[in-house]
């Protein structure tokens, strides 16, 4: 008979221990792997939608706005700035020190924008 693996795990909050057979073991790391990657990309859309509200309520948008407002690094972002272009809720940088133009006016059409977004994204 096979010996199990005891792991101690926190979900929800609480404190669980878990008993896997080494050959479920792979399954699971891979379902572990799989909840993480979806709440990295919750967060990630949450992050996102953040900055597009920063965009429409000030009506600017630009990487020093964002480090201020969000508490963030240039690098992140830099990597928002792209994907709120990608999304089409504001436009490419026109170089200098012009500012970019913001696309989405409201809430409704971002709600819109990012409902598409995530069907786009569970269809892949």
């Amino acid at each position: 008979m096979e010996k199990d693996i005891k792991l101690n795990a926190k979900i929800d909050g609480k404190e669980v221990e878990l008993h896997i057979y080494p050959d479920d073991l792979e399954d699971f790391l891979a379902q572990c792997n799989e909840i993480k990657q979806k709440q990295e990309r919750e967060r990630a859309t949450e992050i996102t939608r953040t900055a597009a509200e920063i965009a429409i309520k000030t009506g600017y948008i630009s990487t020093g706005l964002l480090q201020r407002k969000m508490c963030i690094g240039y690098g992140r972002a830099a990597v928002i700035l792209d994907e709120l272009v990608s999304m089409g809720i504001i436009g490419e940088a026109k170089g200098g020190n012009a500012p970019r133009e913001i696309l989405v006016n409201n809430t409704e059409e971002l709600d819109k924008i990012f409902k598409q977004s995530q069907a786009t994204h569970h269809e892949s």
